[in-house]
């Protein structure tokens, strides 16, 4: 078990460098442990010159300064894939990942569940640009307002396809400093559930949505109501919009007869939408 590796003891790291390069493993999971600065230097150092293309370290209890130690050896490995999520990061954590993107294979990050903070999301996007990252697990990460503009600033030069912004407080002004930005990215994909957008929050959406590249949305648990979705319903007809989650926004029978108007013609295909009753529409 990865897990139980005592990284003080040469040989077992001896054994798990050995175990790397005759399995020509593909990926790495260390979970539910404590990872010192030294310990995430060793897992570096092992990684260099292997075929390991995914990392996890999920849920894992990670100790300031460690992941510095960890992307010195980022740009010498394949890993392609790093997921990072329920690891108590900081911002000064997503600091130092960001620095290392330019220099590495990465193309999707997973750092759900963490507290980066608006400082630590501005250290990052503005690290975006020029990488060859294209999908980013945001959840959970309380962005806010300044995370937000932060994110749209930099959106333009990135590659990304995918983002993960759910619960991150972003709020309607959030969505109006993001929404302008939209159409200058590349997003195929973009998941904004548990933002308490509300109803301004869906007319800002709804204006800002119409010719970008978005296919799938997950606008789930945002407090729409019926007077939220009215406003959003209407931008359905001019986006490439293929799949939308609108469910638990409270919308009721209203809602629903605000968005049957706006169903045909668009490129919907799937449309999950829970009302107060626990009926769906399909």
């Amino acid at each position: 078990m990865l897990n139980k590796i005592d990284w003080s003891d040469p040989k077992e790291i001896a054994n798990f460098l050995e175990y790397l390069h005759k399995s020509q493993a593909s990926e790495v999971s260390i979970n539910s442990t404590t990872l010192d600065p030294q310990d995430m230097k060793k897992i570096g150092k092992c990684l260099v010159g292997t075929e390991v293309k995914t990392l996890c370290l999920d849920d894992n209890d990670i100790e300031p300064k460690s992941i510095k130690r960890l992307t010195r050896h980022l740009k010498k490995t394949k890993i392609k894939r790093i997921s990072l999520s329920y690891c108590k990061l900081s911002a000064k954590d997503a600091k130092h990942l960001g620095h290392c993107l330019k220099k590495t294979r990465i193309k999707e990050i997973d750092i759900s569940s963490n507290n980066i903070g608006p400082q630590g999301a501005q250290s990052l996007f503005t690290q975006l640009v020029g990488t060859h990252v294209t999908e980013l697990r945001l959840w959970e990460n309380n962005i806010g307002l300044q995370g937000a503009e932060s994110l749209g600033t930099c959106l333009k030069g990135t590659l990304l396809t995918d983002l993960e912004l759910a619960y991150n407080n972003l709020g309607p002004e959030g969505m109006q400093r993001l929404g302008p930005h939209l159409k200058e990215s590349l997003l195929a994909r973009l998941d904004l559930s548990g933002n308490h957008l509300g109803v301004e929050g869906a007319r800002i959406l709804g204006d800002y949505l119409e010719g970008t590249y978005i296919k799938n949305i997950n606008l789930k648990k945002n407090n729409f109501g019926p007077e939220g979705i009215k406003h959003f319903a209407h931008c359905l007809k001019k986006t490439q919009i293929k799949h939308i989650d609108l469910s638990q926004n409270h919308i009721g029978s209203i809602g629903v007869e605000s968005l049957g108007p706006h169903l045909k013609g668009s490129s919907l295909d799937y449309i999950p939408v829970i009302f107060q009753n626990g009926c769906f529409l399909n």
